[in-house]
Formats: C-alpha cells, sequence, structure tokens
C-alpha cells in the first residue's frame, strides 16, 4: 500500500510481510553460523577382532583390551578394527588440515602399542600403511595415559564405490599390536579415534 506525505510517496509493509522477512533473516544466519562440529570416528579397545593366533595373548577388562600376565615375553598380539566411510572419514581433507589417531594406551615400558590404519587397494591387493601410533612415543607409564601420531600425516580416504568397480577401490582396517619385551610388561588399549584436525 502506497500514500503521499507532503509530495513523497512512502511505501508501507504490512505487518505480516515484516515478520516474514525477519524470520527469513534469522533462519539464514542460523544456517550460515551453525557450522557443525567435526566428528572423529572411535573405537573401545574391546570391539576388534583378535586374530585367530592371539586368541590365547589378551583379555578384556572394562571394555579394554590387554596382553594376558601369562603371556610370553616376546608375544605379539594382533587385533583389526574395521573403519568405515563415517563422520569426518567421509570427507576430503583442505590442504592445512591433517588426520591423527588419539588413542588411550597402557605402556609400563616393557610393553608396547602400535596402531596401524592400513588402506588395502581391491585391486591388486596391495596394502599401504597411511598412519601409525606408537605408545614408545611417549613417558612410560604403569596407568593408561592418552597419547596421539605426531607429525601431521595428510591423505584422504578412496572408499569403494557401490556403482562400479573402479580399480582404485579400497578397504580400510587398523591393525593393534600389544607385545611384551620383558617379564611383567604391561600393554593394552582402552579406546581410540582417527580425528581430523584442523590448525
Amino acid at each position: 500500500m502506497a500514500r503521499k506525505s507532503k509530495g513523497i510517496e512512502v511505501q508501507e509493509m504490512s505487518v505480516s510481510y515484516l515478520r516474514k522477512y525477519c524470520f527469513g533473516f534469522v533462519v539464514i544466519a542460523a544456517l550460515v553460523f551453525n557450522i557443525p562440529a567435526a566428528h572423529a570416528q572411535t573405537w573401545v579397545g574391546s570391539t576388534g577382532t583378535v586374530d585367530p593366533n592371539s586368541v590365547n595373548l589378551v583379555k578384556y577388562i572394562n571394555g579394554r583390551v590387554e596382553l594376558r600376565n601369562d603371556a610370553p615375553v616376546g608375544s605379539v598380539a594382533f587385533i583389526r578394527y574395521n573403519v568405515l566411510p563415517v563422520r569426518d572419514l567421509a570427507t576430503d581433507l583442505n590442504s592445512f588440515e591433517y588426520r591423527i589417531f588419539d588413542a588411550r594406551f597402557l605402556d609400563d615400558g616393557a610393553g608396547h602399542v602400535f596402531l596401524s590404519l592400513i588402506q588395502q587397494n581391491q585391486s591388486t591387493g596391495a596394502l599401504t600403511t597411511l598412519m601409525t601410533f606408537d605408545s614408545n612415543a611417549s613417558s612410560p607409564s604403569a596407568s593408561y595415559q592418552r597419547g596421539n601420531t605426531p607429525g601431521n600425516p595428510f591423505f584422504n580416504f578412496i572408499w569403494a564405490d557401490s556403482e562400479g568397480f573402479d580399480p582404485a577401490d579400497n578397504v580400510y582396517y587398523v591393525e593393534a599390536q600389544l607385545s611384551r619385551s620383558a617379564t611383567g610388561g604391561q600393554a593394552g588399549l582402552a579406546g581410540f579415534s582417527i580425528k581430523k584436525i584442523v590448525p
């Protein structure tokens, strides 16, 4: 509706139109400024698949996987965890982002925990280690502690496509190794995640 005031035409907006305009602006602002937080894929130590040759070497306590007390010196237990294209793993990294392992582990100095993220090509069977975590990079402790991958590993996942047979199709898994280098050595894994780090 228009009306004239001292020779100037003034356009009036209805109250309902103004409300719709303001509501639309608020919704757009909320969408623009509500950036979702990054979410890591996580695993509990006890959820992995123990290698058949390692079954007698490990025990489970409160979600953790640990070397048994009677596992001989020099023994290595292998536990594998499937990696799926979910959360941050389903998106590519920007040039300044990188990925790390974030692990809660037990290594008293005579034990050892080693994680490897492995890519297996479906066409060739080739195995590529993309990232590792080594408990020896942290100070020994008789209690569980938290550690992460040093450096800034940069890589993107190339997941198997559901619509064809691409030679670049890959599957992924994490292999955990728990070992003992001396009598009484303790090694365990409570849980870990693969995080995307945005500096």
